[in-house]
Order: structure tokens, then C-alpha cells, then sequence
């Protein structure tokens, strides 16, 4: 039997960080293959998860500031290869791993996890055909959702010019790498997002890559960017690597395109094509054009002989007139006599027609001359009125009333004149400001105080040392030219 007699007394404390320094010893920088359980993202920036294979488990940690270059990120059943520190955490006495890259197993799981992925959505709907856009026929403006560098866009964009010309939005994004996915989410969620009358807002989207393997090509098959190209109220083309090349946005876009060279062409119309049709179309219409005038030209000549022979066809109506003529001549004739014979009648009766209109006109003189005398007193009081009006308004109260109405106007003129000349001056400012602002950010003035632009090898910007790591190669870009340069040694304050 072993004599434990005599056996150290370890602390808690002392005994945990013993094995710490152990195992940190023992395993500075491992490897471990693995698939991916019950991923946390808590609000601290921070990813937990766990890592497990038929039998075991181990406990992982991807701090906030290595996500960046994580390479991919956690999911629930992904199998995995993680690289990283193995390390202890004395408050729960518990071994874990913190991993500084995440990298799919083989291939072989990278398919298999996409054929489950597109299950799911098909099973949702996401790839139905009722649910795709129709192309507008003559776009005129096309966003295009790529990387700026490489031979992509400017096919894309020489393409469009030869067959279409008109106005291209570009949206520069990495296409591929841990943020890819959350970047081209963005540029279609932008695009959707532009009110039409501030800014030329797309007619129909393009997202291309070129060719690459199926970890490059990886970034499209996330279902951030599914939902994202789902939800778009603008059609999406996609055209993601070569033709034997199928991603997941290739299903959820509403036309797949084989290349980004292809995808121009079928977003664009021909112009040598619609030139060619307007040409047909004109040629059908001066052609319908002049068989109307022929047709219109042969109906007035057969109307021109009809007319010829126009007497012939008008004797008959005419006698028929001539008799009805005669006929309403005799009728008249009869209603004359008969209306003189009841005149005479009310001549007899009434007496003579001097004495009836005398006595209107004796009447009528009564009624002008009371009119005339009610006119006169009307007058009278009115002009009494005037009188006694005129008497209480001097021309002193009057100027005294037109300088007050004039004091008035003039300070209102100087009130209105100032805010005026403070507004001026406010919006000088901001246009003053805007203008230090745009000085401050232009990158040629930078450059001439002797600053340098850094990128990493995916050319992302660098802004903080602490992105940098040991023998890393990064690309610096000076006023005049571009330069590689590598990290040797790395001082933070």
C-alpha cells in the first residue's frame, strides 16, 4: 500500500492552476476533430460551444476579438476541425479548448451539410418557382453585388456597356472568408433599401464570384444570405463560379446565370437586336399607313361617282318638296286670316288703341315721379352723412395713422432681414464643416502627411495593431504605388 502519510496538502487554488500549468505545457497549439454542440452567442461578443465525438466532449471558447478571422462560424452538428490552446477553467475545475480557427472536416461533411441545408429551405418554400421575379426587360440601372478586384466585375461591366449600356451601382464585398456572408447580406438589404427618388435604385440585382472550390464557394450556401436573397423585393441573378458550380443562392435567386459573363448578357437586352425591331416595326407601320390611304383613296372615288349622278337621284325628293311647299303656303295663308278676324274682334271690345296705351303712359309718369322723389330724399341723407363724417377726420389723424402702419412694416422689414442673415450663416456653416469634413477624409491628403492605408491578404482594412499577427503578410498603400510588407514583431501599448 502506498504511504499517504507523508503527501503534500494542496489549496484548491494552488492545486487548480498546477494543473493549468500542466496541460498548457503539455499542449501548447492542437488540433481537434469534432462536431459542433449547442452553440451560445451571448451578448458579451463571446461564442461557447461544445465539441464531441461517439463518446466525449470537450468544451470550447472563441473570444470576440479572434472571430474576425475565425475562418467559419459555430453551428449546431457541423463537424469540424478546430486549432487552438488547450487551457483549464479553475472555476468550475473543467478543461476546455480556445480556438482561434474553425475549419470544415474534409468535404465530404461540407456536402453533406448542404444537402441537409437544402432540404430545410425546400421544405420552407424558399425555392419554389412561384415565388420568382420576372426580369424587367429594359433595366436601366443594374446593381452588381461582387468583389472590386479580380476579372469579375470588369466582364460584367464591359458586357453590360457592349449589349446595354446603362448606369452599373456597385457593391464591393468579399466573396469569400467568415464575414462574406454577412457582407453580401448587407448589399442586398441596401439595395432594397434605397427610396427610389434620392438615389438611382436598381432595376435588377447581380451577385458573382468566379470559380473556386467548395470551401471557397462556401459563403453562399449560408442561410443568412438564403433569406436575405428571399426577401428581396428586387428580382437576383446569381452567378456563382463556373457552371458545374451550384450553391444554395443558386435555387433561392430568382435566375441562375453559369458565369458572371452570362448573367450581363441575360440581365441586358441587345441594342443592335431592338434596333433591328424598331427598324421592322416602322417599316409594318408605314406599310399599314399607306394601305389605309389607298383603301380611304379608292372609297372617295367611288363617292365622287355616286355624286356624279346626284340629279338623278334627287328628282323624285325634289317634286315631293315643291308639293309640300304649296301645301304649308295654303296652311299659313289660312292662320293669317283666322288671327286678323280675332283681332278685329278685340278691337271692338277694348276700344281704341290710343286711348289704352294713354292710360299706361299716364300711369307709368305716376311711378317715375315717385321714384324720382324717393331718389332725391335718399341723396339727401346720404350727402347730410358725408357731411358730418368729413367733419370728424382731420389730415393730421390720417398721416398719423399711414407713420404708425409705416413704423409698423419697417421693423417687421428688419426682423424678417435678420433671421434671414442668420440662416445664411447657419447654412454656411454646415456647408463650411461639410467641406473640412470631405478635406479631412480624402485619402490623397492622408496620404500627404505621410500616412499609410493597410489591408489584410483579403483586403479588409486594418485599423487596430492588435488585428495583426506575427509573420503575417500585409498589403500597405502609399499616394504613388502599393506595397507587401511582412510583420516581424508586434509592440501593443
Amino acid at each position: 500500500m502506498t504511504d499517504i502519510s507523508n503527501s503534500k496538502v494542496w489549496d484548491i487554488k494552488e492545486l487548480s492552476q498546477a494543473i493549468k500549468n500542466t496541460i498548457e505545457n503539455s499542449f501548447e497549439y492542437i488540433k481537434i476533430k469534432g462536431e459542433i454542440s449547442k452553440p451560445s452567442f451571448p451578448s458579451s461578443g463571446h461564442v461557447y460551444f461544445s465539441l464531441k465525438d461517439e463518446t466525449s466532449l470537450i468544451n470550447a471558447t472563441v473570444w470576440k476579438w479572434s472571430l474576425s478571422n475565425i475562418g467559419l462560424m459555430p453551428e449546431e452538428g457541423l463537424e469540424v476541425i478546430c486549432s487552438g490552446r488547450l487551457t483549464t477553467y479553475p472555476g468550475r475545475s473543467s478543461y476546455q479548448i480556445n480556438v482561434s480557427k474553425i475549419e470544415h472536416a474534409g468535404e465530404g461533411a461540407l456536402l453533406k451539410q448542404l444537402e441537409e441545408r437544402k432540404k430545410y429551405f425546400f421544405s420552407k418554400g424558399y425555392f419554389s418557382e412561384n415565388q420568382k421575379k420576372p426580369l424587367p426587360p429594359f433595366p436601366e440601372c443594374i446593381g452588381v453585388i461582387t468583389s472590386i478586384k479580380g476579372s469579375v466585375i470588369e466582364d460584367i461591366i464591359e458586357t453590360i456597356q457592349g449589349r446595354w449600356p446603362c448606369k452599373v451601382v456597385i457593391y464591393s464585398v468579399p466573396v469569400q472568408g467568415s464575414i462574406a456572408a454577412d457582407k453580401i447580406s448587407e448589399a442586398v438589404e441596401y439595395f432594397n433599401d434605397i427610396e427610389k427618388n434620392k438615389i438611382t435604385k436598381p432595376d435588377v440585382l447581380i451577385i458573382a464570384r468566379g470559380g473556386g472550390s467548395v470551401e471557397d464557394l462556401w459563403a453562399f450556401n449560408e442561410e443568412k444570405i438564403i433569406k436575405a436573397v428571399f426577401a428581396s423585393s428586387l428580382p437576383v441573378v446569381s452567378a456563382i463560379g463556373h457552371e458545374t458550380d451550384t450553391t444554395l443562392i443558386d435555387y433561392v435567386s430568382d435566375l441562375r446565370a453559369p458565369t458572371p459573363t452570362k448573367a450581363a448578357v441575360i440581365v441586358t437586352p441587345n441594342k443592335d437586336d431592338i434596333k433591328i425591331k424598331i427598324s421592322d416595326f416602322l417599316k409594318r407601320i408605314n406599310y399599314s399607313i399607306y394601305n389605309k390611304i389607298e383603301e380611304k383613296k379608292a372609297r372617295i372615288l367611288f363617292q365622287k361617282k355616286n355624286f356624279d349622278k346626284l340629279e338623278n337621284f334627287l328628282s323624285f325628293p325634289n317634286q315631293r318638296l315643291d308639293l309640300r311647299i304649296n301645301e304649308k303656303n295654303n296652311s299659313i295663308n289660312s292662320l293669317l286670316s283666322n288671327k286678323n278676324l280675332n283681332y278685329l274682334s278685340l278691337k271692338s271690345k277694348l276700344g281704341s288703341p290710343d286711348n289704352l296705351f294713354y292710360k299706361i303712359e299716364k300711369e307709368v309718369e305716376k311711378l317715375l315721379h315717385e321714384v324720382s322723389n324717393l331718389i332725391d330724399m335718399k341723396l339727401n341723407s346720404n350727402r347730410l352723412k358725408f357731411v358730418e363724417i368729413y367733419k370728424n377726420i382731420s389730415p393730421k389723424t390720417i398721416i398719423s395713422f399711414i407713420d404708425f402702419y409705416n413704423k409698423d412694416v419697417y421693423s417687421n422689414y428688419l426682423r424678417v432681414e435678420t433671421n434671414l442673415q442668420n440662416k445664411l450663416f447657419i447654412h454656411e456653416e454646415k456647408v463650411n464643416s461639410l467641406l473640412r469634413l470631405l478635406q479631412n477624409k480624402n485619402l490623397s491628403n492622408l496620404f500627404d502627411k505621410g500616412f499609410v492605408y493597410i489591408e489584410n491578404e483579403y483586403g479588409e482594412k486594418i485599423s487596430e495593431l492588435k488585428k495583426i499577427r506575427t509573420s503575417q503578410t500585409v498589403n500597405l498603400k502609399f499616394k504613388d504605388g502599393k506595397a507587401k510588407a511582412k510583420i516581424f514583431d508586434i509592440k501593443l501599448n
